[in-house]
């Protein structure tokens, strides 16, 4: 498994494939931004990383149905590494081909989490025209990214209220106020806040929750779609909305790759090391 197939992505696959390259792994390219094309075809048996997240609208990043047909990367003797699959794509994957999901490592996503919510603090920073110290923001969702994200704004100065529908699901900072979100679905319950971070998928600001926020508030999209916004109330918020797909693809690739390539170095060990076969997923 000396040898690695890399492909798709975005700037973080390429950040990925140099610090495998860097741990003595020799990473053959296919449409991995920065990197020529070196191979048309994957060898049976072969090991191949796509890039995280792996699959988007049932497609893997970066390269089309057609490409992906070419390249016989669905030979059942194949060991593939990604993570964020869709059912839909698993299930055209022929009986026999290996899955290692990096996204049911726990370690990997609260690292990810951690670099997500870092980059949502700085693009609020940077685009919401008031100052963060004092700002009385909300956080939609106490999760990975909503925990960190509360922890970093508190350090910041920020008057914090999350609102989540699981308030005793883990512990919090005593100076956190944190409230169950059934009981705050009326409009007067987000009229104070001058920021809002969502980080539920799921539709709660409804058009009558929208018009009662302060007109200089600012609502930044974390969750995976749909979102956190009803479409009406989308419109309503105009350019005081910000969608963030994708964080640290954008804002920090370099570590978002290291870390990438960190997770299918340990996978990767954890195979050699226990003899074991990879996770495999139906």
């Amino acid at each position: 498994m000396d040898e690695i197939y890399c492909i798709g992505g975005d700037q973080r696959m390429f950040h990925a494939v140099n610090a495998l390259s860097e741990n003595g792994y020799h990473c053959r390219t296919y449409h991995v931004p920065g990197y020529e094309d070196r191979f048309q075809t994957i060898p049976p048996g072969s090991l191949a990383v796509l890039p995280y997240p792996s699959v988007k609208n049932n497609q893997i990043v970066g390269i089309s149905q057609a490409e992906l047909n070419g390249l016989s990367l669905l030979d059942p003797r194949n060991l593939l590494i990604g993570g964020n699959f869709s059912s839909l794509f698993l299930q055209t994957l022929p009986q026999g081909v290996q899955i290692v999901d990096v996204a049911l490592s726990e370690p990997f996503l609260m690292t990810n989490a951690l670099l997500s919510a870092e980059c949502a603090l700085g693009k609020a920073i940077v685009s919401f025209p008031g100052a963060i110290r004092g700002c009385k923001v909300l956080v939609l969702g106490y999760g990975r990214i909503g925990a960190e994200l509360s922890r970093l704004l508190i350090a910041c100065g920020a008057d914090v209220c999350v609102f989540t529908r699981n308030p005793d699901k883990k512990p919090h900072p005593p100076c956190l106020n944190i409230q169950p979100l059934a009981s705050n679905l009326q409009e007067s319950a987000f009229s104070e806040f001058q920021c809002i971070f969502n980080t539920i998928p799921a539709p709660i600001i409804s058009l009558k929750i929208s018009r009662s926020l302060r007109e200089d508030c600012y609502y930044y999209e974390l969750a995976s779609a749909p979102g956190g916004l009803f479409e009406d109330a989308e419109k309503l918020l105009k350019e005081r909305c910000l969608r963030l797909p994708g964080l640290p693809g954008k804002y920090a690739p370099a570590q978002a790759g290291k870390l990438y390539a960190q997770e299918v170095l340990r996978r990767l060990e954890e195979i050699k090391c226990t003899n074991r076969q990879p996770s495999v997923l139906p």
